[in-house]
């Protein structure tokens, strides 16, 4: 598989958008797909597994890591996102990862809970939500103080 020159990066970056990878693009750079009745499996090339995931990043971050790979440091990108990798866990900060809410597939939610304070089931709108309502959230907080509400 021949590489881009220089010039083509150049002239994709400034264009603001980088190629898009397609299937085609994907099957070029060493991707097979195997298929079962039931069950679809696609192996990716290094190469082609970074250009997947640096296609989730907006187009200024993307940008940058690509020519940061490509022009700056001559190396495969698949490098430069495992070498990131390695330095995040190096340096400690593996543990607090930034998470773009975009990137989650499904929200996790719990389908029902019980208020600590009147008991009713509630759908939470929060993960650990522990109370109905703003109202019975208040009113736990003026208990726990020792205030008497007249509300039930």
């Amino acid at each position: 598989m021949a590489r881009k020159r220089t010039e083509d990066y150049l002239a994709e970056l400034s264009s603001g958008e980088p190629t898009p990878l397609t299937e085609s693009s994907l099957v070029d750079s060493g991707t097979r797909v195997e298929t079962e009745p039931s069950l679809a499996v696609i192996q990716l090339s290094p190469e082609a597994a970074a250009d997947v995931l640096l296609s989730k990043l907006e187009p200024s971050i993307r940008n940058y890591a690509i020519e940061v790979a490509d022009l700056v440091l001559k190396i495969p990108r698949w490098q430069l996102v495992l070498g990131t990798l390695m330095a995040q866990y190096q340096s400690g900060a593996l543990v607090a990862p930034y998470i773009d809410p975009s990137w989650q597939v499904e929200q996790i939610t719990e389908s029902s809970s019980v208020c600590e304070r009147c008991g009713e089931t509630f759908v939470p709108h929060r993960l650990k939500q522990r109370y109905c309502s703003n109202k019975c959230g208040s009113l736990a907080i003026l208990e726990k103080k020792g205030v008497t509400s007249a509300n039930p």
